[in-house]
């Protein structure tokens, strides 16, 4: 009978623990806190079962929100995403002088401290996962979205990339630059991302609701949205009211100085139609009124109201507004209603 010796078990136990073998195993992940620990391990679970549900790597902006950005393709909404790289600590926000804020993202954070120590990259591109960088063409970025590029902005510029999904062994690359710039659509949201999206979020629902509520997040919310770079989507109608509006403003504005027999003389100008009156101003809503009173009182962003809280707010505005429509109808005397004196 042929048995085995004990190095050889022992060379197989150490074979089955070495961590190169197993890529689920993490390279010894340490962080300063462990809130920040826990976000970046969920994370990169996150972004390897994505990774392992596409056919082909494709390569993902991580600014924008297209076809094209990485947002989009891990199925969040801009406010979840931006949340999410605050928690992993994957961006940096500072504060200038005169007030305007800046958002930045390191090409070596993501690989050094978050793509290696995640054990999402090894040595010479292979893992689940390459951070890279590129100049992209604004034109490939837009057509999603609808939105045009800002006049003072140019046409292309450098972005930081992010691969998503394994090369095969001895199987060509991808170039990014030139998977962006063609008409090849990327990979598709599927049903096995949707399962790793779901354990993401049971995973840091504990703390991850003041990060949705932080501070920073309108600026990264900016910064993922791009929008230093495109300008929102108008249509003809609002270009019109726009244009109506800007024109009476510019009439109000400059004043002329004219006779006392031209103001005689000359009759008042038409407009619409011959409809003189001055339209009232445009009545604000009480309930985003109240909302923002409430908000700000709080010391929350009025912008960021869960909508939970806005329709609950609407309910109690519209039996507000029932119990004054009640109140003018049956008004209320010094008979029915006395009011007590203090003594």
């Amino acid at each position: 009978m042929v048995g085995t010796s004990r190095n050889t078990r022992r060379s197989s136990r150490s074979n089955r623990c070495n961590p190169h073998n197993s890529i689920k195993l993490l390279i010894q992940p340490t962080e300063p806190c462990k809130e920040l620990l826990r976000f970046r391990i969920a994370f990169s679970e996150y972004l390897q079962s994505s990774s392992e549900s596409v056919s082909e790597p494709c390569f993902f902006t991580i600014r924008g929100r297209h076809r094209w950005g990485l947002s989009l393709h891990l199925g969040i909404t801009t406010r979840q995403y931006s949340a999410l790289l605050l928690a992993c600590d994957l961006v940096s926000t500072s504060k200038a002088t005169n007030g305007a804020s800046s958002v930045s993202c390191s090409e070596t954070v993501w690989r050094e401290d978050f793509l290696k120590r995640y054990g999402l990259l090894f040595v010479d591109t292979k893992g689940h996962c390459e951070i890279t960088r590129a100049k992209v063409r604004y034109k490939y970025l837009e057509d999603d979205d609808g939105r045009s590029i800002r006049p003072t902005t140019k046409t292309a510029d450098t972005m930081h990339l992010l691969r998503i999904g394994k090369y095969k062994d001895r199987g060509e690359t991808v170039t990014a630059i030139r998977q962006i710039h063609s008409d090849q659509p990327p990979a598709s949201f599927n049903n096995k991302q949707r399962t790793a999206q779901r354990r993401l979020f049971n995973d840091i629902r504990d703390d991850f609701s003041k990060y949705l509520f932080d501070n920073r997040i309108d600026d990264v919310m900016s910064w993922v949205e791009m929008t230093d770079v495109f300008n929102p989507t108008n249509t003809d109608e609002e270009d019109d009211d726009d244009s109506s509006d800007s024109s009476d403003e510019m009439e109000e504005k400059i004043p002329t100085v004219k006779d006392d027999d031209d103001i005689e003389k000359k009759p008042p100008a038409v407009k619409d139609g011959g409809n003189n009156e001055k339209k009232p101003p445009a009545v604000k809503d009480p309930t985003e009124i109240a909302m923002k009173l409430i908000m700000e009182s709080m010391g929350y962003s009025p912008d960021s109201c869960h909508p939970e809280v806005v329709n609950k707010l609407k309910d109690v505005m519209k039996v507000h507004k029932e119990l004054q429509e009640v109140v003018k109808k049956h008004p209320p005397t010094l008979q029915q209603c006395p009011r007590k004196v203090s003594t």
